[in-house]
């Protein structure tokens, strides 16, 4: 069971493709972000619910919630507050509300 947890920390993309801290990060460079820390277990277009992650494209959790989820983490979900400066993660919470089929 630990080896599996490892396994899925490591999958969420805690290593990779850090942006330098209090970097502006482009469109471009979000959606890399997106893919290397979070697009493995919520896919690229939000819904693929691998490893208990939600589905991004029907959340209705205002921004606030998206940024803390991401900031401190839930579930499976490991935080990103150690690997990501809060520009970064306030990034990646605005391009999660993008995804939502209704989108906000």
């Amino acid at each position: 069971m630990a080896l599996l947890a490892g396994m899925l920390y490591a999958g969420c993309g805690t290593e990779n493709a850090v942006p330098p801290v209090g970097a502006t990060l482009n469109v471009e460079e979000v959606k890399s972000l997106y893919s290397v820390k979070c697009g493995i277990c919520h896919g690229a277009d939000g819904a693929l619910q691998y490893a208990g992650a939600k589905d991004l494209s029907i959340s209705t959790l205002p921004l606030e919630e998206v940024h803390n989820q991401i900031k401190f983490g839930k579930g499976t979900m490991p935080p990103m507050n150690k690997v990501l400066d809060d520009a970064s993660i306030a990034k990646l919470a605005e391009y999660a509300m993008t995804l939502r089929k209704g989108k906000p």
